[in-house]
Parts: structure tokens; C-alpha cells; sequence
């Protein structure tokens, strides 16, 4: 079947000859005019060479695999780059038997690491524990990998089963989520696709509790959750079947959190004693990499922790400050709601909307502010406060306003006791005086959070702090908030957590 005009001699075509025979590729004279000619699946796949640079595993871990579906596949001795990753049709040995993972003879250990620097170093840790580094080159036009010491396998296949794990390895497939190497097997020839996964998706994170009570009983150690990093971010319940009588050491880690995403946090939204939800007061917990060891640490009790002074701990449970708090208990489960945002950054927009319905509800100068864990140890908000200027709108803002509000997407999710105040509010240059500040109050619209001067239908509908409605174009406005050059915000963000008083 016809392909397409052979570029080398356009008296000819290029042609593709199937028969029981097998394959070929062939150039026939134009005139016979083949009538069939196929329409190419070649994708273009993106090759980036620095997507490797990172550390890889094997797929393959307590018997499953996570990315892949086995550790090991089979190609073709002809599959390549072209085949696997740009899906083009080629004549030769091409086929695939994607092994999964119960085909357990087939892969033998699967343990090691083997990570690549952007300097064209590698360091490659065996099975056997040993660990050797080298030096590595890539040929960006063929796809393939060269190195002066073994690449990762699994360790049944080795030379001579495997060939060429120092030289012209096939890059088979390579994005941020998966590496396969294709590697030449010289017993019943093909290409062996060694399947790797960034080493941080390997494993996980887990979630170990610590809960012990003043009589020494409960847990030193239990896996409560596990996530990948692609479900990491939201929030998260976790249940723990046990028993604790008081509060002695009780500390909550995502491993390996903190090492993998440097800027994470982690707080508590609800804790439940035996299906009751308790109080506690969430800015007497401490947080971050407490330990120095890459997880993430929520400490609530510990009489030797960071907030502890000779035994004595400020407890986040009631006014007890003492080695224990027997105020908290359970005797059957202990559920959490959490949060993990692995990269906490918040963009407040400012929206005021007119009685016609006017206005830009997604305002910005673009400022942010990032969640941080301080130099306590407590989370914080960096740069918390923001000066926002809606100027020359291009809409009418005299008549009013039905709405008026600061807003940050998402915020109220995870931290939906955040408490922010208006500074100060200038309209057309002029500061506004002569309001009631205390009603202008933290409100919210499903997951965002608003602090609210005036909303016709919400928190502040029946109680303004700047006037009374009044009914235009159907809609309750508050005349105090038109201008016609400017409106100038000044807002500040003081706290995530209430501050509860026992």
C-alpha cells in the first residue's frame, strides 16, 4: 500500500508489502497508482533530556506496581523511542507483551535507585547495597543513553541475560511521572523495558501517629494514611482504632513530606474522641520539619517537644499546663480532618460589583502571600498585608455597590478560621471614615474566603458597616461605596486559627 512520494526520486513511491512472507518496504513507479495509503499515528512526542535528572525506582513494590502495570515490559528488538513514545508505524520487530505485575518469575529483586544529576553524573544503587557512580551522555537524535557503569535492572537480568547495560540503552519513554529503559536481551532477543517511577512516588507518604497517654498506653507508631504526591494536596480524614487515657506524647508526620516539597504545610481542621469532636486550639500546636529529617510535623502534646519547658506543656486542649492533659481521651477511635497543600500560595482579588451587575469579579495586582512555618514553629501568613487600587474602571461604580469584598479562592477550605480587618478604604482619594468597623466580618462563598464590607446576599446583608441599601435597579446598594476614579483597599491577614478562650 502506497505511503507517500519517494523524495529521493519522484518518478517513485514509497510503499509498505505485506504478505505471509512478512514485511517490506518498497519503492514502486507512480503510475501504478497505489490506491491505499495510511494516515500516520506519530504523535511528536516532546523529548526533554532534563526530565531525568532526578532519582528513579523500579515500579515495582510489596508486590504491585503503581505507574506501570509489572516492572517489566517486552518490545520488539526494533521498538524505540519512535515506536513506544511517538507511536509511529515501523517495518521490523515490533510488538509488546506488557507484563504485569503478577508475573513475579519474571522480575526478580526490583530494590535499588539510581539517580541522575544535570552535570552527567549517575549514581546507581544495587540490589546488593552497592552503591557506584559514574558518568552518563545522551544522544538526543536516537533517544538512547550511554554510561561507563551499569545502569538499574532487575537483578536477574544481568549480563549476559541483558546486554549493553553500560552502552546505547533506548530511552523508550521519559515525562515527569515515568522512565522506561529499553535495554537488549540476548536470550530470545527483544527489548527489555525496565520501568521506573521517581523514587518520591515509589513509596508514598505515610502519616504515623503518636498518641500516648499519662499511664504510658496508646501508640508509639501507627500508619493512619498513605498518599502519593499526586493526592497530597486537599484535605484528607484518617482514623485510628486505639485507646488513650490523657495526653502525654501526641504528634502527627507526613514522611518524607518536607523533603520532597520544601514549602508544604500540614494543619488540623477537626479531631473527633470516639466519634465527638473536641475543642483545641490550633496555635498551640507546633509545626514543620520539627526533627530536621524531611517529614512534616504537627506537634499537639509532647513533654519533650518544642513546646515543651522541663515536662511542662501549654496544653491546645484546655487551660492545663502540666505533663499531661487528661481532658483529652478516647477509648475506641480517634479521627482526624487534615490538611497537605504542598505548595501554599494564595492570590486575594478584590471584587466590588455595581447595581447593574458590573464589574470584574477576578481583580488583581498580583500579589500573593505564601502560608509559612515561622521561626517558632508556627504557620504564619509571609507579607500579610496587601494595598489594592481599582482605578479608571470600566464600568460605573457612582451609583453604588451591591457588592464589596476581598476574596481568596480555596482559603476558606483548608483554614476556615482565618481572620482578616480593613485597614483603611479610600474612594476617589478620599479616606472613608465613620464606619463601623466591627461589621465587616470573615465570611465565606463555598471554599473561598471573603472578608466582607457589604454583600446584598450574604453575611452583611441586614447590617452594613457603611449605610443602609437602597433599592436601585432592583438591587439593595449601598450608595456610600460608589466612586467614579478609584477605589483603594488596605487589608491585612492576622491569623489562620481562632484564638479560644477556655
Amino acid at each position: 500500500m502506497q505511503h507517500s512520494i519517494n523524495p529521493s526520486d519522484s518518478r517513485f513511491a514509497v510503499s509498505f508489502r505485506f504478505d505471509a512472507a512478512g514485511s517490506s518496504r518498497t519503492s514502486p513507479p507512480v503510475y501504478e497508482a497505489l490506491s491505499v495509503r495510511p494516515v500516520s499515528t506519530a504523535r511528536n512526542a516532546v523529548f526533554n533530556k532534563e526530565l531525568l535528572c532526578k532519582t528513579w525506582e523500579i515500579d515495582y513494590n510489596d508486590g504491585k506496581s503503581s505507574v506501570f502495570n509489572g516492572p517489566v515490559w517486552f518490545y520488539g528488538t526494533d521498538d524505540s523511542w519512535r515506536t513506544v513514545s511517538n507511536s509511529e508505524p515501523i517495518v521490523g520487530d515490533s510488538w509488546l507483551w506488557d507484563a504485569d505485575a503478577s508475573n513475579t518469575w519474571a522480575f526478580g529483586d526490583c530494590t535499588g535507585y539510581m539517580t541522575f544529576t544535570a552535570d552527567g553524573k549517575v549514581i546507581v544503587k544495587n540490589q546488593n547495597g552497592d552503591e557506584v557512580t559514574g558518568s552518563y551522555t545522551i544522544d538526543e537524535a536516537n533517544k538512547t543513553i550511554t554510561a561507563d557503569v551499569d545502569l538499574l535492572a532487575p537483578d536477574n537480568f544481568v549480563s549476559p541475560m541483558v546486554e549493553n547495560r553500560k552502552t546505547s540503552i533506548k530511552i523508550l519513554a521519559l515525562d515527569n511521572d515515568k522512565l522506561q529503559l529499553g535495554y537488549f536481551r540476548d536470550s530470545e532477543p527483544a527489548t527489555l523495558s525496565v520501568n521506573m517511577i521517581p523514587q518520591v512516588k515509589k513509596y508514598g507518604f505515610p502519616v504515623n501517629l503518636l498518641c500516648v497517654g499519662a499511664d504510658w498506653n496508646g501508640t508509639w507508631g501507627s500508619e493512619i494514611g498513605n498518599f502519593m504526591a499526586s493526592d497530597l494536596d486537599g484535605v484528607h480524614t484518617s482514623v485510628y482504632s486505639g485507646s488513650c487515657n490523657g495526653a502525654m506524647v501526641f504528634t502527627i508526620d507526613v514522611v518524607g513530606l518536607r523533603k520532597a516539597f520544601p514549602n508544604a504545610i500540614m494543619s488540623i481542621k477537626d479531631i473527633r474522641c470516639d466519634g465527638k469532636s473536641i475543642r483545641f486550639d490550633a496555635n498551640k500546636f507546633f509545626y514543620g520539619d520539627i526533627e530536621d529529617n524531611g517529614n512534616f510535623r504537627i506537634e499537639l502534646f509532647s513533654i519533650w517537644g518544642k513546646g515543651s519547658d522541663n515536662g511542662m506543656v501549654t496544653s491546645p486542649f484546655s487551660p492545663i499546663v502540666g505533663d499531661k492533659d487528661d481532658n483529652f481521651n478516647f477509648t475506641s477511635t480517634l479521627e482526624f480532618d487534615y490538611v497537605i497543600v504542598t505548595e501554599p500560595k494564595f492570590t486575594p482579588t478584590w471584587i466590588t460589583i455595581n447595581p447593574d451587575w458590573g464589574g470584574d469579579w477576578s481583580y488583581t495586582q498580583g500579589e500573593s502571600f505564601n502560608i509559612v512555618v515561622n521561626e517558632n514553629s508556627k504557620l504564619a501568613i509571609e507579607h500579610p498585608s496587601f494595598d489594592i487600587t481599582l482605578e479608571n474602571p470600566a464600568v460605573d461604580y457612582s451609583a453604588g455597590s451591591i457588592m464589596t469584598f476581598a476574596q481568596v479562592d480555596n482559603l476558606y477550605k483548608y483554614f476556615p478560621q482565618t481572620h482578616a480587618t480593613l485597614d483603611a478604604l479610600y474612594l476617589d482619594g478620599n479616606l472613608v471614615t465613620g464606619y463601623d468597623a466591627s461589621k465587616i466580618i470573615d465570611a465565606q462563598d463555598g471554599d473561598s474566603y471573603r472578608l466582607e464590607l457589604w454583600n446584598t446576599y450574604g453575611a452583611t446583608a441586614n447590617d452594613c458597616a457603611f449605610g443602609n441599601p437602597v433599592v436601585i435597579s432592583g438591587m439593595n446598594a449601598i450608595t456610600e461605596l460608589g466612586f467614579s476614579k478609584s477605589m483603594r483597599a488596605q487589608f491585612t491577614f492576622h491569623s489562620l486559627f481562632s484564638t479560644i478562650e477556655w
